[in-house]
């Protein structure tokens, strides 16, 4: 939104949100018998609320209305995929005459641009119902006891993230862990696998103190809120099939190479890195990364909607 909100100078906890417009160059359409001069309003912005089919209609309805003190003649538009694009063909002297008559005593709240074009729109923020956290129609005085009733929740929810993506990279670190000490182990010679019968290699495994997979997982505990989680789990499951130590055993003999070796190394240190980060993180900490996400995308868009409407125009 690129127009402006501000609070209402007559009523408390009411704001006006304002659309955005400009006055173009004067268009003059010439016949043989006369000269007539237009003037162009330029709209670039609704007032929130206003969407572009009502307002169009509504631009209909004053073109017809022939006995308006405020003729609109005509509009074109040239709206892109982020922006209002409006081109009003107004009667000349348009806009002196909207702010003569909102400077006008008895007529102050009907005049100006704005409310001649239906550019001005309210939000009252006295009297909000909305769903509780307990999924409960609630009234809400007032933005900041929204903000105080909804922060604890989110603040559990956090909590909970905090502890899923903890979990995660734990299991991660320590399957890494248990790879790249079996990697080691075979390349050392301290185990052998080559044509040895696969439950006398996962017998040395445990008597190394190497953990099944289902072990790495945490045994069968769940996690709420976890589709991404109970995914995760199934994929490993499927594959704990082929075996407790199948994420051990299928390793391709690429990942023997020196090379490899030091990239599996690399890897448990990233993972170890973000395990630390993951616990050392508050969920306030979470949130505001999240807010500053949030605020980033949200001016890169609307950065990338202008640029966009200029090339257009362009």
């Amino acid at each position: 939104f690129r127009g402006s909100i501000t609070p209402s100078p007559v009523q408390d906890g009411v704001y006006v949100t304002s659309g955005v417009w400009e006055e173009c160059e004067k268009q003059v359409k010439s016949s043989k018998k006369s000269k007539t001069s237009y003037d162009c309003l330029h709209i670039s912005e609704l007032p929130i609320g206003s969407w572009t089919e009502d307002y169009k209609t509504f631009l209909e309805d004053c073109i017809k209305n022939r006995e308006s003190p405020f003729q609109i003649f005509d509009y074109a538009e040239r709206h892109s995929h982020h922006n209002v694009d409006f081109l009003l063909k107004v009667e000349e002297g348009f806009v002196e005459a909207a702010e003569r008559l909102r400077e006008s005593g008895k007529s102050r709240q009907q005049g100006g641009v704005e409310k001649l074009l239906k550019l001005e729109s309210t939000i009252n923020v006295n009297n909000m119902t909305l769903f509780d956290t307990n999924h409960v129609l609630r009234k809400f005085k007032s933005p900041l006891e929204v903000i105080e009733h909804f922060m604890p929740a989110r603040l559990q929810l956090y909590s909970k993230r905090k502890e899923h993506y903890t979990t995660q990279a734990e299991t991660a670190l320590h399957e890494l862990g248990s790879k790249r000490r079996f990697l080691q182990m075979v390349c050392d010679g301290k185990l052998e696998i080559l044509r040895r019968p696969t439950a006398d290699v996962e017998s040395d495994l445990h008597q190394h103190g190497f953990e099944p997979a289902h072990a790495q997982m945490g045994g069968e505990k769940k996690e709420d809120g976890g589709e991404e989680r109970g995914e995760e789990v199934n994929k490993k499951e499927k594959k704990s099939r082929k075996g407790p130590f199948a994420y051990l055993l299928d390793t391709p003999l690429s990942s023997f190479t020196h090379d490899a070796i030091q990239r599996t190394e690399e890897q448990w240190k990233k993972q170890e890195s973000e395990l630390k980060q993951w616990k050392s993180t508050s969920e306030e900490e979470m949130w505001q990364s999240d807010l500053d996400r949030l605020e980033q995308y949200l001016s890169s868009y609307i950065g990338g909607g202008s640029g966009d409407d200029d090339e257009e125009k362009a």
